[in-house]
């Protein structure tokens, strides 16, 4: 296992998929974090966030389902970003 690729990767998600489960919170009016800013956050993370906005978007009490399908979609997403950074390191030390 490459740590800087585990690493580089586990950050990234964390930050990506984040502001994704942010933004998919945010979408009613009267949660906490609601403002302008959220269309903007989910059109940048609209791949990580379609789930969890159709979710909210089905009824204003999923916040617990939304977490849950955004905690998979952040693994998911963990692995794929590993495995691109693992790819990308072992490249660049074989040159």
């Amino acid at each position: 296992m490459n740590k800087k690729a585990f690493y580089d990767s586990l950050v990234v998600s964390f930050l990506y998929v984040g502001l994704g489960t942010i933004s998919v919170i945010s979408v009613y009016p009267g949660s906490l974090f609601y403002g302008d800013w959220v269309i903007f956050g989910f059109l940048l993370t609209a791949p990580v966030s379609f789930v969890g906005f159709a979710i909210m978007y089905a009824g204003s009490d999923g916040y617990w389902l939304a977490l849950l399908a955004q905690g998979c979609v952040f693994f998911i997403f963990w692995f794929i970003a590993y495995r691109y950074f693992e790819r990308k390191y072992r490249d660049e030390d074989s040159e």
